[in-house]
């Protein structure tokens, strides 16, 4: 019996001591943002966290991938649900912006290049960041 609590006690340390993996999510940026070089694409994401208006998150990511012409582009396809919110909330004009967070902090501000039904294409994205989407929508 003392060693069934021992290891429940092990398990539980560890499982609060591991480090999770980091929330990703989408929200509608202001048109007029710059890449975070240049002004402060901050401000449009607080905006939207104060709204709790999360357009994706990781959950509505279906499947990720890279595109092979773009290192700095993924295609994601998103659950109808996350689409129509996405779609509703924003006209989705090739151009529009979101800003993408982890864990509420601003990773980048990508472009939506082609919307397609239930798929978007983001572009500009630093290489870590297109690696997290990636490892998000695998299956």
């Amino acid at each position: 019996m003392k060693y069934i609590v021992f290891f429940a006690l092990v398990v539980s340390i560890v499982a609060c001591t591991s480090s999770p993996q980091p929330q990703l999510a989408l929200y509608l940026a202001d048109s007029q943002l710059t890449m975070p070089e240049g002004n402060k694409p901050e401000i449009a994401l607080i905006q939207h966290h104060l709204r709790g208006q999360a357009v994706v998150t990781e959950k509505d990511i279906i499947a990720t991938t890279r595109v092979d012409a773009e290192p700095t582009s993924v295609n994601m396809t998103l659950s109808k649900a996350a689409a129509e919110r996405l779609w509703k909330i924003s006209s989705a004009n090739i151009g529009e912006k979101m800003a993408l967070s982890a864990n509420g902090q601003l990773m980048n501000v990508a472009v939506i290049q082609s919307p397609i039904g239930g798929m978007i294409r983001l572009t500009g994205l630093p290489e870590k960041t297109v690696d997290a989407f990636l490892a998000a929508g695998a299956e």
